[in-house]
């Protein structure tokens, strides 16, 4: 649960970051599914739709609850709860899921055999199956590691750049290939160690920004816009653009754009007929991405052949409020029903 500094209310523009990094996400991989796909607008919601995540984590870490050895065990054993619980549970439900539709229900050529299952759901590599992803293993990763820093040297302002150089030390090895292969893709934890401490240690700066000249809103709203005409490709973990710790500084540059105007068209979006609709895709955004892709998996993606660009991307968008919509009701169900499967005990 997202909260500000007294632990009294949500942050609502936090929330709403969140809503709109997890729509881009559910957006790019539907993408994938289609025949084709605007390859110049999914290469611009990389940029940012997976980093504002940890950013924002970083932004809400509260140091008076969570901060010293004391407390460590604690905080521990709550980010296994609120994240490595859902993480298994949720993994395993949709990775049963996915046996199912791959032989019964869709008759695919690349049905699962059952020791397929059973390997797969325990594989340590990037490509394992349903809700066996990178970002949750990272982000937990990154919590414990941070946190752990900062109690053995502290809080100060001088950690910042201790995280640049680990990113950049680790943008180095991924780029020339020296970083060791280690389970869930977790070579990314540089990079993610880096944006949760931009969060975390600018939080006071970023709090209490705001736009003194409509010019600032609107140079910071070109800057953003600027780089889906710009040939970057970064995707957190892999990068096609030299040197990489570039991309790094690029993607903290945008997110914190992203979060700075959501910021101050705040009020705009909480008096509008969405926002509750908003409110509640940043609430849930955990389920969100261990669900959605079971949702993807049995609609048949491949018979949408749009070759018009601007009819591609809207009919994307639609789809995407589509699934979003459906995984409402279950998102309804199991926080009623079933909050102890995302460590809510």
């Amino acid at each position: 649960m997202v909260k500000n500094n007294n632990l009294q209310q949500r942050i609502e523009y936090i929330d709403i970051c969140k809503a709109l990094a997890i729509f881009a996400m559910v957006f790019c991989h539907i993408g994938l599914r289609l025949s084709s796909s605007n390859a110049d607008l999914a290469r611009w919601i990389h940029l940012w739709h997976m980093p504002i995540f940890f950013i924002l984590s970083g932004l809400v870490l509260n140091p008076l609850k969570w901060l010293g050895w004391d407390k460590y065990q604690k905080f521990a054993v709550s980010r296994f709860k609120s994240i490595l619980i859902p993480y298994l549970f949720w993994g395993f439900i949709c990775n049963c899921y996915l046996y199912i539709v791959s032989n019964y229900l869709m008759k695919s050529s690349n049905a699962l055999t059952l020791n397929d299952f059973v390997c797969t759901s325990f594989d340590f590599n990037t490509d394992t199956i349903s809700a066996f992803r990178w970002f949750l293993p990272a982000i937990f990763l990154t919590e414990i590691i941070f946190v752990a820093v900062s109690n053995i040297i502290g809080i100060k302002k001088y950690l910042a750049p201790l995280y640049i150089m680990v990113a950049i030390w680790g943008g180095y090895l991924v780029e020339y290939k020296l970083m060791p292969t280690v389970p869930f893709a977790l070579n990314v934890i540089p990079f993610t160690l880096g944006f949760y401490a931009v969060g975390f240690l600018f939080k006071d700066y970023i709090l209490r920004f705001s736009f003194r000249h409509k010019v600032t809103l609107f140079f910071i709203g070109a800057f953003i816009c600027i780089w889906y005409f710009c040939p970057i490709d970064v995707n957190v973990r892999t990068s096609y653009y030299h040197p990489l710790y570039l991309s790094w500084f690029l993607c903290i540059a945008i997110c914190l754009s992203i979060i700075f105007i959501v910021k101050y068209f705040e009020g705009f979006i909480m008096s509008s007929i969405l926002f509750s609709s908003i409110r509640f895709l940043g609430r849930n955004t955990l389920l969100i991405y261990l669900l959605h892709y079971e949702v993807l998996r049995i609609i048949p993606w491949k018979i949408f052949v749009i070759e018009n660009s601007f009819e591609l991307t809207i009919m994307q968008a639609v789809s995407t409020f589509g699934v979003l919509f459906v995984l409402s009701f279950a998102i309804r169900f199991i926080n009623k029903y079933l909050a102890w499967s995302l460590g809510k005990f």
